[in-house]
């Protein structure tokens, strides 16, 4: 071969070379940026409504102010970049309802009784439509599985944080630290107990099935000691779905009991003071005051206020808010209560199939990390049918979001997701 045609070849192999080098930059940016998008929205949906600069006249920005707002820009950046150089998949329509409902809410917030008030709740409103967004991004460039990883590794990384303050807060009553009050943290460590109990029982390593089982029953006790009694319900729910849905073999469910066993045992025997701390917070909230005196946290009368507004609500409803100006209460703890007063039957229906379809997908699920985001998502449906509103219950649109997106074969998590 001639000098100059040696030269040629090698030019080609040198151009080859850097392309394929380039596409594997490339993708590992992309991973990286879709992983990054995950432990964001996780943090969006754990950090609590707190604000520095609560005290500020403006409402508006006293929302806008919030980390959620860090976080949600975050989340959607990262799932834009993770998606640029990506070739595109496309997305079941059913994956829009959550933004659609969340949207409609928004809006709704024109013809709202008290504009100034609704404002600032559509804020928070716009930067929970943003994640979802996110969700779908990540879905449509073929990057859930990298998203579910940073959305898992965000849940067990914000939940162990929350956990860790809330064994340093053991003795002093119920619960609440910084992820809310106790029924937003009981779900919060509720979620984190599920992402325990699949590790528990699917990991590929035994070192994580042995530290999730160890772990396991402590969460449970916090759990307890938050004296949710949504929160508790909802838990005990998911996991029994989560562990019928994995259906682990005979072997592993019984070293897992064993090694639950012996946590709980080396708890109670070692932990006196905390343990009956918790003892005393579920006797309180659970024996006294749940099954001896039917104290409903006036539930029942928020629950009335609710049907009567959605009632008088219409097709397009009384705007964002709303509930809380024709009553002494923020939101009637509720979502269809507070979708069917503040977005009317509009989104009324569209609630009601973004819950239908999401039903659909739980069945259809037959992944381990499928079951695993159908375990979160039923306890937050739970949850959010008693405590909070649709910014606290956020978590829950994410996770349905999520679920409604991948029910599709190209979409479904990978076999080597966790």
């Amino acid at each position: 071969m001639s000098l100059p045609a040696r030269r040629e070849s090698a030019g080609r192999r040198s151009v080859v070379g850097m392309s394929t080098s380039w596409r594997v930059r490339m993708r590992r940016r992309d991973r990286a940026s879709a992983v990054v998008s995950g432990v964001a929205t996780a943090v969006y949906a754990f950090v609590g409504r707190w604000n520095p600069f609560e005290d500020d006249p403006d409402p508006i920005f006293r929302t806008l102010s919030r980390p959620m707002l860090v976080m949600a820009l975050l989340a959607f950046g990262s799932a834009v970049l993770a998606a640029s150089g990506q070739e595109k998949t496309p997305v079941v329509r059913t994956a829009w309802l959550p933004p659609l409902l969340v949207a409609w809410v928004a809006l709704s917030g024109i013809w709202a009784i008290q504009p100034r008030l609704a404002h600032a709740r559509a804020s928070e409103l716009v930067l929970l439509l943003l994640v979802l967004l996110t969700v779908v991004i990540c879905v449509w460039s073929g990057r859930s599985s990298d998203f579910f990883q940073g959305l898992f590794v965000g849940v067990l990384l914000l939940g162990s944080i929350l956990a860790l303050f809330g064994l340093l807060a053991l003795g002093g009553g119920r619960l609440a630290v910084l992820g809310g009050g106790p029924n937003t943290l009981g779900r919060h460590l509720g979620t984190l107990l599920m992402g325990l109990v699949y590790l528990a029982l699917r990991s590929k390593r035994k070192t994580y099935r042995v530290w999730a089982g160890v772990f396991a029953p402590i969460v449970g006790l916090l759990v307890l000691a938050t004296g949710s009694r949504g929160a508790i319900v909802a838990s005990l729910l998911a996991g029994m779905v989560l562990v019928v849905k994995l259906r682990p073999s005979a072997r592993t469910a019984l070293v897992a009991i064993t090694v639950v066993g012996v946590a709980v045992f080396l708890i109670w025997s070692y932990a006196p003071a905390s343990t009956a701390s918790v003892v005393d917070v579920y006797d309180d909230r659970i024996v006294d005051r749940t099954f001896e005196n039917l104290y409903l946290s006036q539930r029942d009368v928020l629950f009335t206020s609710g049907l009567e507004c959605a009632r008088t609500s219409g097709l397009i409803g009384l705007g964002t808010t709303s509930f809380a100006s024709m009553s002494r209460w923020p939101y009637p703890h509720n979502v269809f209560l507070e979708v069917g007063c503040e977005a009317g039957v509009a989104g009324l229906v569209v609630l009601v199939l973004t819950i239908g379809t999401a039903g659909v997908a739980i069945f259809r699920s037959s992944r381990p990390s499928s079951m695993l985001l159908s375990s979160w998502f039923i306890l937050a449906l739970v949850g959010a049918q008693v405590s909070g509103d649709i910014v606290d219950n956020r978590a829950m649109f994410v996770y349905a979001t999520l679920l409604l997106a991948i029910g599709q074969p190209h979409g479904e998590f990978h076999q080597s997701t966790f």
